[in-house]
């Protein structure tokens, strides 16, 4: 008896612990608008913006197929990427989604850009950002930008807004000794 008392109890307590867990939520995540980026460049950050969401495990992210054959039976006409809150909520109604990402990818001298919202689509108003912007080369996007991004935005990591890492890979480290080094030499140039 006691050994089917105990079998209880401890059924009990993980449907207990399974109960507490957070449903994830639902999300869309649009393509990313690229500015001096080839496209395939931009559709690629946006898949792998996609994979650390999932990983992230805050949110359920819904596949691009099917968000866009939705889009698409819904009628809704897009002109490029849907990057403005506006163009995003929009489209984001028509989805059976909570939220939406979207934002931007650039290239601006020699500084690589990522500016990413979550929009909550109740609201329409804009829940989370994460910017990253790194001045080398746009591989770092794509091995830690997009990464650090879907964490920003699941709320698992603080916001930055350049990367500032002082550990890490060697790959981070060394990146980040040719930032360092790239702004010391600016700000030697500037003094004459």
């Amino acid at each position: 008896m006691s050994r089917a008392i105990v079998s209880w109890l401890l059924l009990l307590a993980t449907g207990a612990g399974l109960a507490q867990q957070p449903k994830p939520v639902a999300v869309a995540v649009m393509p990313l608008r690229g500015a001096g980026i080839p496209e395939s460049d931009v559709k690629f950050l946006t898949d792998r913006l996609m994979i650390e969401l999932q990983r992230a495990g805050v949110f359920e992210v819904m596949e691009r197929d099917r968000m866009d054959e939705i889009l698409k039976e819904q009628g809704f006409q897009q002109t490029g990427a849907c990057d403005e809150t506006a163009c995003l909520v929009e489209a984001g109604r028509l989805l059976p989604v909570e939220k939406i990402i979207g934002g931007s990818l650039g290239k601006v001298g020699h500084v690589y850009s990522a500016q990413i919202r979550l929009i909550d689509l109740r609201t329409g108003k804009v829940e989370r950002t994460a910017t990253r912007d790194y001045r080398g080369e746009l591989e770092y996007l794509l091995t830690v930008g997009m990464r650090e991004s879907a964490e920003e935005l699941s709320g698992k990591r603080g916001s930055q807004t350049q990367a500032t890492a002082t550990s890490g890979t060697s790959q981070e480290q060394e990146a980040m000794r040719r930032l360092l080094e790239a702004q010391y030499e600016d700000k030697k140039k500037s003094k004459g």
